[in-house]
């Protein structure tokens, strides 16, 4: 029996000592969930060079995006005809944000019409939507004429759907409806300035 008790009693003085723990380690704060962080890259580290950077779900930097395109070209006394072309444009993504700026350059043929046209202007939007614009030039057996054309587009990934509207001096005007493909090459980094973060939310 004082065996038993002498055991007993030790087991009471151990389980009564404290548990030796790891060092306390200092209280980490989780990200706000509002705040945007780098996609795709743990401990938001830099991505490496050969990827543009991201703010949320938008790249950032300066991008070469060429691509084909295809439309149905409508001319009040030609027929209506299948026109196709190249285009490459230079675009902004600034930090943080979903507009994008740049100008483009397109070519396009209507071998029906015997018609070859080139733009060259400007482009913005925002996100999903956007709008180009500049000068037109056009090419027949009747000569060069020149002109202005505009073209708002939505754009989903690679796919670019627009209307587009030309006007030329000493021509037809034209009505073009058609998509385009377009394939983003990344050429730089823009040291833009990020947005300041959002405020928190306020405490109920």
């Amino acid at each position: 029996m004082a065996l038993r008790a002498r055991l007993l009693s030790a087991l009471v003085v151990f389980w009564s000592l404290p548990l030796r723990a790891e060092p306390d380690r200092p209280l980490e704060i989780a990200e706000d969930p509002e705040q945007p962080t780098q996609v795709g890259y743990h401990g938001g580290d830099a991505p490496p060079p050969s990827h543009p950077r991201r703010r949320g779900h938008f790249p950032e930097g300066l991008f070469l995006p060429v691509g084909l395109g295809v439309a149905g070209a409508a001319h009040p006394n030609l027929p209506t005809a299948v026109s196709f072309g190249a285009e490459a444009s230079v675009v902004a993504f600034p930090v943080g944000h979903g507009n994008w700026v740049g100008a483009y350059s397109d070519l396009y043929l209507e071998p029906k019409n015997e018609l070859t046209r080139a733009s060259l202007g400007l482009e913005a939007g925002f996100i999903f939507i956007g709008v180009d614009g500049g000068l037109l030039m056009q090419a027949s057996e009747s000569g060069t004429h020149w002109g202005g054309v505009v073209r708002p587009m939505f754009t989903l990934g690679f796919l670019s759907v627009f209307a587009r509207w030309g006007w030329l001096k000493g021509d037809e005007d034209f009505r073009e409806i058609g998509c385009l493909v377009k394939f983003p090459i990344h050429l730089m980094e823009l040291d833009l300035d990020e947005p300041p973060p959002a405020p928190p939310a306020p405490r109920r």
